[in-house]
């Protein structure tokens, strides 16, 4: 084999194999058990924007359908306004490749509000951030 032929071919394997994809993916968010093992990601930003939280993460796959849940804890404090424990939970389906996969996720997060009331405020708390995130519902 050329050596020019032989470093095209190693270009493109390598660039195949580093591909980034990048995928957007809506969820609703539920009342459940957060305590539920997950599979591997990276969270690399996140912000509230209304009702939603908007996650950029990142994870390694790409040979099968991975998924996400959005679970809060039923359990709140008593303080106020409350808190809630809430977990991204990933599964990978047991996807063995390893090509690096960016995920941009919206969460629809009413469903883990204190109340169903415009303005009720809950803190949720999340070990993928440091600080608690106070969600306002605005219907």
């Amino acid at each position: 084999m050329k050596p020019h032929l032989f470093f095209s071919v190693l270009l493109l394997f390598f660039s195949l194999i580093s591909c980034n994809t990048s995928k957007k993916l809506t969820i609703v968010s539920k009342i459940g058990n957060p305590m539920v093992e997950t599979d591997s990601f990276a969270l690399l930003s996140y912000n509230l924007e209304e009702n939603n939280l908007n996650l950029k993460i990142s994870y390694l796959g790409g040979c099968k359908t991975h998924q996400f849940e959005f679970v809060g804890s039923q359990a709140i404090s008593k303080s106020l306004p409350p808190v809630r424990y809430v977990k991204l939970i990933h599964s990978s389906n047991g996807d063995s490749c390893k090509r690096k996969q960016t995920m941009n996720l919206t969460i629809d997060l009413r469903p883990v509000a204190y109340k169903q009331d415009e303005n009720s405020e809950i803190y949720l708390e999340c070990e993928l951030w440091k600080e608690r995130l106070l969600y306002k519902n605005l219907k």
